[in-house]
């Protein structure tokens, strides 16, 4: 009697179960999926109109900011106006003579630097040149898609014509994660630096001579394939058992993101805990396979802070926080590098805390289809970097 008591028991749990799952599947397919709105954020974010337009082809650097180039750049949630001034800066014109009382900032990095997606007054560089004060310029040398080795080549043959005080390096993650290790950016060539017997080595330059129409033709080869998005694709179906309850349900995707953010919400939670952070890093990196693959990034970075110093300047990192990061864990080696600063005696501030504070409030950083920054990212991104320049004594501001 006992044992058919637990058996109905069972059964009763089973049913209910099944039939909690059927009604959320049902609640599922009535309100709007939102696998689906994800999906269509992203493909959403590749769609950018006339990007092309502000770039131009070259052997060293495999691409730079096409000088004069101007008009409207258009993205799903945004239509901004870009303006690339003589020198091939996103900026106004600045004189490679720096005048004996201003105190020059030369600001490298990718897109986070260029702009996408905001205004060039609305760009972090200028809100803190607001910040600092008349005697202070802050050059935006940001051109979309760098990796650092690219920002070493343009600070070596065009960034130390300028003669900054200070040389701030917008460093990602994905620099060191893919950029850095690759001899192309989807279908245009760059250079690569390598480690040949201990020494950091360049490869691949001069690069193709292109012609205009070569160069033309891969720009629109990439426009043909983004059009050809489509915003109702699909995701391509997996095959086995939890391939098939992807496909087909909406409940197996619903609780393995729910699943995803609880998990994460408690890693996060590890990972403020001093005993816990640690062990948590290390085992990441474990499972990533090593850093080993980081030494040429490392020598990248080894060689811009040599060259600073050699010019007289201070090389200082900022660490951009990508909204995968604040969303999931930042990447592992993120630590080691920032360890890494700290040996070398180079500045580094990664301003993750207050990015993750400002998001848990609810406050909108990044644009709605796209992991760039809007404006009051960029405005948060300027005060962090204000607050730690002051802070390290690296400049006095008003």
């Amino acid at each position: 009697m006992k044992i058919r008591n637990i058996l109905q028991n069972i059964l009763m749990l089973g049913f209910s179960l099944i039939f909690a799952l059927v009604v959320l599947e049902i609640a599922l397919r009535i309100i709007p999926r939102g696998e689906d709105r994800r999906m269509e954020r992203e493909q959403k974010s590749l769609r950018r109109d006339n990007e092309y337009a502000f770039y131009e082809y070259d052997r060293v650097l495999g691409w730079k900011n096409k000088p004069l180039a101007e008009g409207k750049f258009r993205m799903p949630d945004s239509t901004t106006y870009v303006k690339i001034n003589s020198k091939g800066l996103r900026d106004e014109e600045y004189p490679y003579e720096k005048s004996p009382d201003k105190v020059r900032i030369l600001v490298l990095g990718d897109s986070f630097v260029w702009g996408y997606g905001v205004e060039k007054e609305e760009i972090f560089t200028e809100r803190l040149e607001t910040m600092l004060g008349p005697k202070f310029e802050s050059l935006n040398a940001g051109v979309s898609g760098y990796g650092t080795d690219q920002e070493l080549l343009f600070l070596e043959n065009e960034g130390i014509k300028y003669k900054p005080d200070i040389i701030l390096l917008a460093f990602a993650s994905n620099d060191f994660m893919f950029d850095n290790r690759k001899d192309k950016l989807g279908y245009y060539p760059k250079p690569l630096f390598i480690m040949k017997d201990d020494t950091l080595e360049l490869t691949n330059v001069p690069l193709p001579d292109l012609k205009r129409d070569k160069w033309k033709a891969l720009e629109e080869q990439r426009s043909k394939e983004l059009e050809r998005v489509s915003l109702s694709q699909k995701s391509p179906r997996k095959k086995g058992i939890k391939g098939f309850l992807k496909s087909h349900t909406r409940t197996y995707p619903f609780l393995s993101r729910a699943i995803k953010n609880l998990k994460y919400s408690l890693l996060r939670k590890m990972k403020s805990c001093p005993v816990t952070a640690k062990a948590i890093g290390k085992l990441r990196s474990s499972s990533d396979g090593g850093s080993e693959e980081l030494d040429v990034t490392k020598a990248i970075l080894l060689r811009m802070n040599n060259l600073a110093n050699k010019i007289g300047a201070k090389l200082v990192i900022f660490i951009i926080p990508y909204k995968c990061a604040l969303e999931k864990l930042p990447n592992p080696y993120i630590a080691e590098f920032i360890e890494f600063f700290k040996e070398n005696d180079i500045p580094s501030n990664y301003p993750y805390e207050s990015y993750l504070g400002k998001i848990q409030k609810g406050e909108k950083l990044y644009l709605n289809y796209d992991d760039h920054w809007n404006p009051a990212g960029h405005q948060l991104a300027a005060e962090e970097i204000y607050l730690f320049l002051k802070k390290k004594n690296l400049v006095k501001a008003k």
